[in-house]
């Protein structure tokens, strides 16, 4: 085998990709992280209470400016008006709104920092050689490892080609756009549910990321999905006062699903991230899940087989934790029950 070698190599340096590094940089593995700058995210998020610890004890202190603590997330489900959650008296720690590219570059750092090699590379195939995989990049490097790591988000695009299935237990997409903030706009998130879907703007400073979350089956037309967007955002009753856009937003259109790979581990390889399990934005947690289960794995791989199995099972209870929850808040919506997405959405099972 040619090129470079270690025990481990990351293929994907999001987040999770970076706490995967970093963890196993820390229990002294030898560990390559990949990094395609092409798919970068570039929005604004919220996390839950309780982040901090977690987030920190994993990647460090990158929790700082440009992000922000944020007091509370407002909403509007089940009833017209806006109700208010203060995290004031959350006995965990601080909720935070989050500038994604900021973050991501300080992940990546802090998995440096802790002895990770950082590569700037685009993976076109990997290759099981005996024991041994090897990767290779678009300008035609080589990379070599006994382990391998899926850290490339929804995509999965190593362990889909190794076999891997993704089980989705919902249709949601997300059109999401990018504007300015409104006259009643604060960092933090607010939600307002629709008789479409429900909406979500974060605002952190001068940026809002402001999102429809619907089902697949009810997007508009590629070609028209900007200018419905603006014109269901101008009849939302809270949201649209939190957020200004301009004429030419551009929408992105994403899967928003709860969803699980099946299996997430194999001989020699295994999935963190959105790569092994993605959950509804509506929750807030996939950040902060994403990064302690990618810590998690990370041990896992160094403590052998058992391990690995015992990650697996405790990612797929909290998958199916999160989808019992996940069912009993839309069911409270009952203001639109003969809506497609409402009504959609009793039928899942």
């Amino acid at each position: 085998m040619t090129g470079r070698q270690a025990d481990v190599i990351v293929v994907g340096a999001g987040p999770s990709g970076s706490a995967c590094a970093a963890e196993l940089a820390r229990q002294g593995v030898d560990v390559l992280l990949l990094h395609d700058g092409t798919h970068a995210v570039d929005s604004v998020e919220t996390t839950q209470p309780g982040a901090t610890g977690v987030i920190t004890s994993i990647l460090g202190p990158v929790l700082g400016p440009p992000h922000s603590t944020v007091p509370g997330a407002r909403s509007s489900w089940a009833d017209p008006s806006l109700v208010e959650t203060d995290f004031l008296f959350d006995p965990s720690d601080g909720a935070w709104a989050v500038e994604r590219r900021a973050f991501d570059a300080a992940a990546r750092d802090a998995a440096v920092e802790r002895g990770a090699r950082l590569v700037s590379a685009r993976v076109t195939s990997v290759e099981r050689e005996g024991d041994a995989w090897q990767v290779c990049a678009a300008d035609g490097e080589l990379f070599g490892a006994g382990f391998l790591v899926d850290a490339t988000g929804r995509a999965g695009a190593i362990v889909r080609r190794l076999g891997a299935r993704v089980e989705r237990h919902d249709g949601l997409v997300a059109m999401v756009g990018e504007g300015c903030p409104g006259p009643d706009a604060r960092d933090g998130t607010l939600v307002e549910s629709v008789e479409d879907g429900w909406w979500y703007a974060t605002t952190l400073g001068d940026r809002v990321s402001v999102g429809l979350v619907t089902h697949a089956d009810l997007l508009p037309p590629a070609g028209e999905r900007d200018a419905v967007w603006r014109v269901l955002l101008g009849q939302t009753r809270h949201l649209r006062s939190v957020v200004s856009v301009n004429e030419d937003v551009f929408v992105r259109t994403r899967r928003a699903d709860t969803s699980v790979t099946e299996p997430m581990h194999g001989d020699g390889w295994l999935a963190v991230g959105d790569a092994a399990a993605a959950w509804d934005p509506l929750s807030s947690q996939g950040l902060t899940a994403g990064i302690l289960l990618a810590g998690r794995a990370a041990r896992a791989i160094v403590a052998g087989s058992d391990a690995l199995e015992e990650w697996q099972d405790d990612v797929r209870m909290l998958v199916e934790d999160t989808v019992g929850l996940q069912r009993e808040y839309y069911e409270m919506e009952t203001r639109w029950p003969d809506a497609p997405f409402w009504r959609q959405w009793e039928r899942l099972d």
